[in-house]
């Protein structure tokens, strides 16, 4: 299926009204130009491009979740850093510290409560 552009050049006219389906020119002359072109296909939805929305859409959730790995391995770093810190001001000698965020909130804890005992 063909369409059909149609250009319009005024020539010293005043303007050009379409109206319905006739096609006036105020003023002196106009003239039209018709360019005949093959239909171009619309961009690709989500049917035709859908690998590359899936691979998106996985590299976002990887993304997500290395990111969230990253900030809990960070909060964890920062407790040990502190029963370490904590150990050596008390004079405890054994730890035991692991990797689990909530146990190693309750250490630090329990390890701030002796440490003002101590004092």
């Amino acid at each position: 299926m063909k369409t059909k552009v149609l250009i319009f050049t005024l020539l010293g006219g005043a303007g050009v009204f379409l109206s319905g389906a006739g096609i006036t020119a105020t003023g002196e002359q106009y003239s039209l130009t018709v360019i005949e072109d093959e239909q171009t296909a619309l961009a690709a939805g989500v049917s035709q491009g859908s690998s590359l929305y899936y691979f998106t859409a996985g590299l976002l959730i990887l993304v997500m979740v290395l990111t969230a790995i990253g900030i809990y391995f960070m909060e964890c770093i920062k407790y040990r850093k502190r029963i370490i810190s904590l150990a050596e001001k008390i004079g405890q000698d054994e730890l035991k510290v692991s990797w689990n965020l909530m146990h190693l909130k309750e250490t630090v804890q329990n390890m701030e409560s002796r440490f003002i005992e101590d004092c």
